[in-house]
């Protein structure tokens, strides 16, 4: 009985030890695909958007906000979906809420200063900057324009985006 229960440990530790979380800072290449709405309405999607799709059922995508060299928000980033056009806004649009109190005078009139960003003040008075839909990815006006990531809040605050996967 006891080499048994010795066996079943020893397997158990080296299965847990075996599946290592492995976290990397995103390329050009997968911002771009985060980017996509697969098929939402009349649009079909090619081939290769279906198969990369499928690969990254395992991949969970975040991203950091980064004050002064510090974290000071994590969220995570849906999928890109076959699903409408609403699904698709929500995946590349960030949503997070800051304390006031964090940042220096002049970052303060910064984020004040954002229309994307709001100021708001809580029941007992403290204040806080918020976004519900700050876009990632922002959509070009011409078909022509290059894709562009929106990886800073302000000129102190900026974003990072990973992925992880065991």
């Amino acid at each position: 009985m006891r080499k048994t229960l010795t066996l079943l440990l020893l397997i158990a530790s080296y299965n847990l030890s075996s599946q290592n979380l492995v976290r990397e800072e995103l390329n050009m290449e997968e911002l771009e695909y985060l980017s996509k709405n697969l098929g939402g309405g009349v649009f079909k999607a090619e081939q290769k958007d279906y198969d990369a799709a499928t690969k990254n059922n395992l991949v969970n995508y975040e991203y950091e906000i980064i004050y002064n060299e510090q974290v000071i928000y994590r969220g995570t980033i849906k999928k890109p979906g076959i699903a409408g056009l609403s699904e698709g806004m929500n995946r590349t649009n960030g949503v997070f809420c800051l304390e006031y109190d964090l940042f220096d005078t002049e970052t303060k009139l910064e984020l004040t200063e954002n229309r994307k960003i709001n100021l708001s003040e809580s029941e007992t008075g403290k204040k806080y900057f918020w976004a519900d839909r700050f876009e990632f990815f922002p959509r070009p006006s011409y078909p022509s324009k290059k894709f562009t990531v929106n990886d800073k809040i302000a000129e102190n605050i900026k974003i990072k985006f990973y992925k992880t996967y065991y």
